[in-house]
């Protein structure tokens, strides 16, 4: 409600409140299922060479688990969509987990993290920028991850496909992971609301000031 309600930005939102793909892009998936397999397997194939010539060299710094094929799939179609309708921002946003927790028990991690391109990747540099923006704001009121592996807050990352794997994405695109489920804020209903509210405000607040200093 912060970015429609103002006239600088416009907004599209491919899940609805219940989790689902809303129908815009539930179409745009049907439609252009071709095209988006075409776009896959073109930009894996690409980076896939480059990486066997030396141009670009593989890395790993926080394990995923491998996207399901449906996923991966919508996730590539939300990439060619975007960079064939000249988005400058995909924001992805996530709430993390800790495997293998009872489900009525907290996890060892908490806090928040920001993944962004590798910078091998096209569009890392003002992924990167932006980053830095929303994490300014989102450490006024939440806590930074303790996780080890993402002790650096804002991870440069070449695997997942939200920020643009196999140079997928050509402009920003950015996976917020705003804390664990378990933490009390997430949690507790009736805190949730207003933890929500205040993630919203801040990522708005990170992304706002961003093009303001930028002027």
């Amino acid at each position: 409600e912060y970015f429609r309600g103002d006239r600088k930005f416009t907004v599209f939102i491919t899940q609805n409140s219940a989790g689902e793909l809303n129908d815009w892009i539930l179409d745009y998936l049907k439609n252009q299922d071709t095209a988006i397999n075409y776009f896959k397997e073109t930009v894996k194939s690409v980076f896939k060479n480059a990486v066997k010539t030396g141009a670009i060299k593989k890395e790993t710094k926080v394990f995923h688990n491998p996207a399901a094929d449906n996923t991966s799939k919508i996730l590539y179609g939300i990439n060619k969509w975007a960079n064939d309708n000249g988005v400058d921002i995909v924001l992805h946003l996530h709430f993390n987990d800790y495997p293998g927790r009872a489900y009525d028990m907290p996890g060892k991690y908490s806090g928040f993290a920001i993944y962004i391109p590798d910078d091998q990747l096209p569009n890392y540099r003002a992924s990167s920028e932006i980053a830095k923006s929303i994490r300014q704001e989102l450490k006024k009121n939440q806590t930074e991850s303790n996780f080890l592996k993402e002790k650096d807050i804002i991870i440069e990352d070449q695997q997942l496909i939200a920020v643009g794997s196999n140079a997928s994405r050509d402009g920003v695109s950015i996976l917020l992971e705003y804390g664990y489920i378990y933490e009390p804020e997430f949690a507790n209903k009736a805190e949730r609301t207003r933890a929500l509210q205040q993630l919203a405000k801040q990522t708005y607040a990170g992304v706002k000031n961003f093009f303001e200093e930028a002027r």
